[in-house]
């Protein structure tokens, strides 16, 4: 059909995908295609410099030791950071130790996050995953989610933020599971403006302010979470609306055990209790609910 392999090469790009597609056949296209694990330090000195060649599909896995921030995972798609143990971030004064803008399919893993304005901030993105990771002494808050979709915290701690533990504005179907946060000097579970959050198996102790807050959110779920010794109320939740609150314990915080105004469908402190929520050793009382 052609004289030389060379008339194929000097033809139109999409023309040349076509007639390569038909030569190699489904296998050699699937090789084309296939997932890269681009390893720091072993192949890249940086994790910057791993990130520059990545594509849709690759995992760029970190060994242990300490790396300079920032890391910018912007306007990407399918891609995992994975640390192995060890793996550390140093974010540095100014900026968000891993920051997440306008990307899907992101996967974070393993790494410890230190210092940074934000330990990890995840920003307009959607279908994120953040994984088995500790964030330490950040500026602000430990983690910061602004306008996400299909955002997962799981099995993560945050301990001495210097603003809110997990701050969470206008995300929808979102979900925090099996998260710690300690000693944050603000809140430590902040929610606004939210739908279908999931707060679940999360544990909050020694906040500022309030263990776990949500205000002005809809249609979510707080189960099997513990909020002990913060400044103010363990659960504090305001103007929510549609939400399911079951099987939580507040324990010696400083006002309420959990605080409900204005929230629907809690009309009472007994749904509360009948729900298997438990709340003992309060400053004010275990429930309140105007």
């Amino acid at each position: 059909m052609f004289k030389s392999l060379g008339h194929v090469i000097q033809m139109k790009p999409l023309v040349r995908t076509i007639l390569f597609g038909a030569l190699l056949g489904p296998i050699g296209i699937s090789s084309l295609a296939s997932a890269a694990t681009l390893r720091v330090p072993d192949e890249f000195a940086s994790i910057a410099e791993a990130y520059e060649v990545a594509r849709a599909g690759d995992t760029i896995l970190v060994s242990s030791g300490e790396y300079p921030g920032p890391v910018r995972l912007h306007g990407v798609e399918d891609i995992a950071l994975v640390g192995l143990r060890g793996a550390t971030i140093d974010a540095g004064p100014r900026d968000a130790g891993i920051s997440v803008l306008r990307s899907s399919r992101i996967r974070i893993q393993g790494f410890v996050v230190e210092g940074g304005a934000t330990g990890i901030a995840i920003l307009k993105s959607q279908d994120v995953s953040v994984a088995n990771v500790l964030v330490k002494e950040s500026r602000g808050s430990g983690v910061s989610v602004l306008k996400g979709k299909v955002v997962a915290i799981e099995s993560s701690s945050v301990e001495g933020a210097f603003l809110d533990g997990v701050r969470l504005r206008r995300c929808r179907d979102c979900r925090l599971e099996g998260v710690s946060v300690q000693a944050s000097r603000s809140g430590g579970i902040n929610d606004k403006r939210s739908r279908n959050l999931i707060v679940r198996g999360c544990e909050v102790a020694g906040s500022g302010r309030e263990g776990i807050a949500s205000q002005s959110s809809k249609g979510g779920l707080l189960e099997r979470s513990v909020a002990s010794g913060n400044e103010r109320n363990g659960i504090r939740m305001r103007r929510a609306r549609r939400w399911m609150v079951e099987g939580n314990e507040a324990r010696a915080n400083g006002r309420y055990g959990f605080f409900v105004d204005k929230s629907r469908p809690i009309r009472s402190a007994d749904q509360l209790t009948q729900t298997g929520n438990v709340a003992e050793g309060n400053e004010r009382g275990g429930f309140e609910v105007r």
